[in-house]
């Protein structure tokens, strides 16, 4: 008798041969080219979002520089400090994750 995979069954069996295949090359020292493509637009997301946040908290503390700030002033400045934060800290999480959670939902 013949096992016939289904469509699932033969994503599991790419994802997983993949993965065996990045452990080889990683421990060669060595990427393929999709590996290297996602290396490079993770990294480039991280640097944004980060350098989005160091903006954002410079621009706080730059407020108390001068005698009067408004209070509503500083409100936004927070807001906008802890929103960017945030995001960089889900993508840094997120970007860990992103791997785990494509094969979850497959079930490998």
């Amino acid at each position: 008798m013949k096992l016939k995979p289904d469509i699932l069954d033969k994503y599991r069996i790419f994802v997983i041969a993949q993965r065996a295949k990045r452990m080889k090359d990683a421990a060669d020292g060595t990427m393929d080219l999709q590996s290297y493509v996602e290396f490079k637009r993770n990294y480039r997301m991280l640097a944004r979002v980060h350098k989005e946040a160091l903006q954002n908290q410079r621009d706080f503390w730059k407020l108390f520089m001068h005698s009067k700030t408004q209070e509503s002033t500083v409100k936004k400045a927070l807001r906008d400090l802890e929103a960017s934060s945030s995001r960089a800290q889900g993508n840094i999480f997120g970007v860990g994750e992103e791997e785990s959670v494509v094969t979850e939902r497959v079930g490998t």
